[in-house]
């Protein structure tokens, strides 16, 4: 299982926001996006070591949840490792939204943000990443394209 930090590793430019190519919305220059992946690319092997304890420390929990033998220290134990490892993957991913949007222009920080707070209203609106990925198909129109989330959450299919 992957962190959040370590999804972005591929995709330059996806440390911006979520959602849609990595640059669709703040027009990346070639050098940016040359810089970002350079930015991505110092951080690939922390995010590796994150994604890989964190695979660990679920499976430790699940273990501990599903023993045989109920164990209320070992669930917390296993828990708070969990916890530990997200709390990392959010510092490491925060250090590389630094780093990325301190490649921006003032515009393209203010496109990132505009762009972030559209998709965070698109979740709570009930039209999140379904309707929003490239190719999927929607979960409302069961078309296999880019759903434009023109319907309503409260729309049945």
């Amino acid at each position: 299982m992957m962190g959040p930090a370590a999804r972005h590793a591929r995709r330059p430019g996806r440390a911006l926001r979520t959602g849609g190519p990595p640059d669709a919305g703040t027009r990346l220059t070639d050098a940016q996006r040359e810089q970002v992946k350079a930015v991505m690319e110092s951080h690939r092997d922390d995010q590796k070591a994150i994604g890989d304890r964190m695979q660990k420390a679920r499976k430790a929990l699940h273990d501990a949840i599903a023993a045989d033998t109920f164990d209320e220290a070992a669930i917390r134990s296993a828990a708070a490792e969990v916890g530990a490892v997200e709390a990392d993957a959010a510092v490491l991913q925060a250090r590389i939204h630094t780093e990325v949007v301190a490649l921006l222009t003032p515009e393209q920080v203010k496109k990132a943000k505009e762009l972030r707070t559209e998709m965070e209203n698109r979740v709570k609106d009930g039209r999140g990443a379904a309707c929003t990925a490239r190719t999927r198909v929607c979960f409302r129109t069961r078309v296999r394209a880019r759903c434009r989330g023109r319907h309503q959450p409260s729309e049945t299919v």
